[in-house]
């Protein structure tokens, strides 16, 4: 039977960065990291792209950002999922590199920013309604 490998650091890792968290603390953050990044794949990589295709389709809005929007023209629908795609993988690499106590603020990013873009292609869809 295999073992679960631990994500936790190793307490001279946290001693290195001066932080004093419980154990079980940790554990509960790692799970606020995970569910972050399952949030923002959710709202900016899935609910964003779907109500804005939905909305361009329809002729209820376009597509404000301008690289988004050229990619859209020259490569349709899919060219803004590979748009999306690779934003991510930089993203995942970006939260990599930063030291785990700060790393959740990146899919936290996300999250926000899907929530942001998603409400307003909702409500621009509505409003076209």
């Amino acid at each position: 039977m295999a073992t679960k490998q631990s994500y936790l650091p190793s307490r001279d890792v946290l001693d290195r960065y001066q932080l004093t968290v419980p154990d079980q603390y940790l554990a509960l953050y790692y799970d606020l990291e995970t569910v972050a990044w399952l949030l923002a794949v959710q709202l900016w990589g899935v609910a964003d792209y779907l109500t804005t295709w939905y909305s361009m389709e329809s002729g209820a809005g376009y597509e404000s950002t301008e690289i988004v929007s050229t990619i859209i023209l020259n490569y349709g629908h899919m060219g803004h999922f590979g748009f999306k795609l690779g934003v991510f993988a930089a993203a995942g690499l970006l939260a990599y590199a930063i030291p785990r106590p700060y790393r959740i603020a990146v899919p936290i990013g996300f999250l926000v920013a899907g929530a942001i873009l998603t409400i307003n292609n909702a409500l621009v869809i509505v409003s076209a309604l």
